[in-house]
């Protein structure tokens, strides 16, 4: 190898070295953030279903139960995001125009794909997009039924997980007033105990139920309500129910008294069957 070679060579290995050495020393330097990156014109949005409130203490409720079916003769809560400048409410004919972030509304009747149109502004990112006004429309619809035809309404077949072995039949009751629930907890069949009915709160698929007290001297067992507090879902996609509630403890001699703050907790899975 001549010296030329080894000269040429040489310079190649040295300009590699201070290549890697400023490497190093300063880092890869790529191109700036995107400081857009990521972010999107304003668009608004909003909530709506059937606002559940109530109770006390560990038994409070407060909390929108998002549905865009909801049953008749309620409530019903459309809540838009915080934080916007203005909210303009259209709530199908009604011909008042509302300028509340959230608006509730008394719907005695059914009602199929009533338009609901919220339009809200906010500060607009100019710097990322200059034909961003800040003012955005958006729509959905809303489906009101009757509280009988209500598909949480009817039979289901399971189990308790605290006895997996033992079939057990849950029923919920419309009898055109208010929703009962037989057989939660296990024994508990209030339409035919109960006197003075019971505190429920229900939507499409939903119902919150044991506001009120179950229990006393009038239960005689095997029909015991032990005051029942908890969660009735139905998936309609598989018609299975979920019943996630607690129970108060119960004295089982005369006078069959409950004590409803000494509580054990439970679970029913069933499958609709009528």
């Amino acid at each position: 190898m001549n010296l030329r070679k080894i000269n040429i060579m040489a310079n190649k290995v040295a300009h590699f070295g201070i290549l890697l050495i400023g490497m190093l020393i300063f880092g890869c330097r790529g191109s700036e953030p995107n400081p857009c990156e990521g972010l999107e014109p304003f668009k608004a949005s909003f909530s709506m279903g059937i606002h559940f409130t109530g109770g006390s203490g560990e038994w409070e409720i407060d909390t929108l139960i998002v549905s865009d079916t909801v049953i008749n003769r309620k409530f019903i809560t459309f809540l838009a995001e915080d934080g916007y400048y203005t909210y303009e409410w259209q709530i199908g004919n009604d011909p008042r125009v509302f300028t509340e972030q959230r608006v509730s509304l008394f719907f005695e009747y059914p009602e199929d794909s009533l338009k609901i149109q919220l339009i809200a502004s906010k500060k607009a990112n100019t710097a990322c997009f200059p034909q961003d006004d800040g003012i955005d429309t958006v729509v959905q619809y809303l489906t009101i039924i009757e509280q009988k035809d209500n598909p949480v309404i009817g039979r289901y077949k399971g189990y308790f997980e605290s006895d997996p072995d033992t079939e057990e039949e849950v029923e919920v009751i419309y009898d055109g007033e208010g929703y009962q629930i037989n057989n939660i907890n296990k024994g508990c069949f209030p339409l035919e105990n109960y006197q003075g009915g019971i505190g429920n709160l229900v939507t499409y698929k939903v119902i919150y139920f044991g506001a009120g007290i179950w229990g006393g001297i009038d239960y005689a067992y095997p029909n015991q309500c032990m005051d029942p507090r908890g969660w009735l879902v139905l998936d309609t996609q598989t018609d299975s129910l979920l019943v996630t509630f607690s129970q108060g403890a119960r004295n089982d001699q005369p006078p069959y008294e409950v004590w409803p703050d000494i509580r054990t907790y439970d679970v029913y899975h069933g499958k609709k069957i009528n």
